[in-house]
Parts: C-alpha cells; structure tokens; sequence
C-alpha cells in the first residue's frame, strides 16, 4: 500500500512538471517561442561530446533511486516521461532566447538515449539478481534483499 501511495504522489509532480514547461514557455515574450524544432545532432553529436553519455547514464542512475521508492516499471516509466517532458521543453524553449532553461530542439537520439539507459540498468538489476541471488526478478536489489519477517515459533 505504501508503493502505491508513493506513487500516486507523483503522478501530480510529473503532471506539474509537464505543465510549467508548457506555461512557462507559452508566457515568454518572444515570437520564436513555442514552436516546435527539431535537433540536427546524431546520436554521438560533435558539438556536446558527452550529451549522449550524460543521458544514458542520468535515467539509469536516477531510476536506480526510484527504484527504492516504488516498483520496477513505475520508475521505469516515470523516467521515461520525466526525459519526454524535458525533450519537449527543449523543442519549445530556444536556448537563443531563454538561456540554459532552453534547447536546440526535440531531439529523437536523446529520447533513445534515455531508453538504452534505462534498459541496460534493468538488465544489469536482471542479471544481478539471478547470479548473486539466485531470482529472475527485475526488481531492483533493496527489494531482493529486504528480510522477511521471522515467526517465533514456541515449543
């Protein structure tokens, strides 16, 4: 009951979240807000040499703390769509214009970036868990090792 009321308490965080990247780029003054753009950089990009790593390694590592909050694919998800919403933001806000809140546009190889991320954490907890545990479970590893409660047992 507690993992779903944890949960339920963010879906309104992830709501918010999505909600004041919309408003907030639709209350800027300048005329090349709010229209979408894509970004030209490939996977790998010359320009941000390090963006693709950085985007891979932050959704595992981040998932990885959700991971003790709630269940394998709530944090999986809520991960996915916290990158979405941040990718959107970028196709909206210029950075030209707004700064280091904006981006060079919606950027495809970043949402894809955020997947492999996410999955090679999950197979790293997958595998993690059938060699060291003995389990096929993808729940993160404070989950397969919290201790059962003991039965005292009078004779």
């Amino acid at each position: 009951m507690a993992r779903t009321l944890y949960s339920k308490k963010l879906i309104p965080l992830f709501l918010l979240i999505s909600l004041f990247s919309f408003f907030f780029s639709a209350s800027l003054s300048a005329q090349e807000y709010m229209q979408w753009r894509m970004s030209g950089c490939p996977l790998f990009c010359e320009g941000q040499p390090y963006a693709t790593e950085a985007h891979m390694l932050g959704s595992a590592y981040i998932a990885d703390l959700l991971d003790y909050k709630m269940t394998w694919w709530q944090s999986d998800a809520l991960i996915f769509g916290l990158g979405l919403t941040w990718e959107i933001k970028d196709a909206l806000v210029p950075w030209e214009k707004a700064g280091a809140i904006g981006g060079e546009g919606f950027a495809l190889n970043d949402v894809l970036a955020n997947v492999i991320g996410i999955t090679t954490h999950r197979l790293s907890i997958l595998l993690w868990n059938r060699f060291v545990h003995g389990k096929w479970t993808l729940n993160g590893y404070n989950y397969v090792l919290k201790k059962q409660p003991t039965r005292i047992v009078h004779k």
